[in-house]
């Protein structure tokens, strides 16, 4: 899922640069080749025709619905709902084919499926809700998040080991955490694999003293967590010109860091205040995304964006420098911080 950088920042506060570059974020997931651990098991992509559910009356993958039922139809829900139950009966029926696999090596056979049905990871994916997802066959990693967590739902009964998942989200990525190991829709090229935790430290700048929490997985509540960053991002980004769909985007926010305070929900929130010119607002959400991971480059540059807006020039060139000094080889950023620091010497 891509998220507002702080390029389109910038051209939300009717402020912009005069050198414009394409991308700030110039590590994604997406472009990496991450190693991975490969199933353990041979998946069988033949799937037999047994006599099993797909997706169960009680799964709490229907409080996903229920959060997107504002934004689309009831025919699409239901569109959604049945392919949904189709993957999930595809996925149930290989797993019976290995019934002594960890719950590690059926999360790997889950991705395999998930790629046949959907054709493959969508590399240059937007936000998509889960919903629109489903229907369409994009598979990006938040899709293939929720429905490793239906599946998890529709087996926790027999093996309880299911209800251990977590869910990781970062800015730009979301990704599964189980026993201590990371699962993720990008490992193995696209196919789905078990990543280190040091390839995500390494190429989202994360913080290593702060790795830990930043890494930590959600459990509780995992479910409603991912689905209300989802859909505000989806619902922000798509009708920003919108003042009252704006107001729904901040609540789903709003309710994601209910459940767990979460650098994504923080710096959407600090977008939408800044876009409506609250720039103490919007710093003091961006402040509290940055008490998470001070290496955010997002929260740290639309940070300086609404310092500079504001007239705090010594705090702007602070966090413009402090980009400057996280990339000192990127010269995309480095000439475009270089710019920002000019425009704050000719405004001082």
């Amino acid at each position: 899922m891509k998220i507002i950088n702080g390029q389109q920042n910038l051209e939300l506060y009717n402020y912009k640069p005069r050198v414009q570059d394409k991308t700030l974020r110039e590590h994604t997931t997406r472009k990496l080749p991450f190693p991975t651990d490969k199933l353990t098991v041979e998946y069988t992509s033949n799937i037999p025709q047994v006599n099993r559910t797909g997706l169960g009356a009680e799964n709490a993958i229907e409080q996903v619905f229920t959060v997107e039922a504002d934004l689309v139809s009831n025919e699409n829900i239901q569109k959604a709902r049945s392919v949904l139950n189709d993957l999930l009966f595809a996925i149930k029926s290989e797993l019976t084919k290995h019934p002594s696999a960890s719950v590690g090596d059926k999360i790997l056979m889950a991705y395999s499926v998930i790629n046949k049905q959907f054709g493959g990871f969508k590399v240059d994916e937007q936000s998509n809700l889960f919903t629109s997802a489903l229907i369409n066959k994009a598979l990006d990693c938040d899709t293939a998040s929720l429905v490793i967590f239906a599946l998890a739902e529709e087996l926790k009964a027999v093996d309880p080991e299911w209800e251990k998942l977590g869910v990781v989200v970062i800015p730009g990525h979301v990704f599964i955490e189980y026993n201590g190991e990371y699962y993720d829709i990008v490992g193995n090229d696209g196919q789905g694999g078990k990543v280190d935790r040091a390839i995500y430290i390494q190429h989202f700048n994360v913080d290593k003293d702060n790795a830990t929490e930043i890494l930590s997985p959600v459990r509780e509540d995992k479910i409603p967590f991912l689905s209300n960053i989802i859909t505000g991002i989806q619902t922000f980004i798509t009708n920003r010109d919108n003042s009252d769909d704006v107001q729904a985007a901040k609540t789903y926010f709003l309710k994601a860091n209910e459940i767990a305070p979460n650098i994504r929900a923080l710096y959407q929130l600090g977008n939408i205040a800044g876009m409506a010119k609250e720039y103490t607002e919007a710093i003091s959400y961006y402040n509290q995304a940055l008490q998470i991971n001070p290496n955010d480059i997002d929260a740290l540059y639309s940070r300086g964006n609404a310092y500079f807006l504001s007239a705090d020039y010594i705090s702007a060139r602070r966090d413009f420098q402090a980009i400057k000094d996280l990339y000192p080889n990127n010269t995309g950023i480095q000439g475009l911080m270089n710019n920002h620091l000019a425009e704050i010497d000719k405004a001082m």
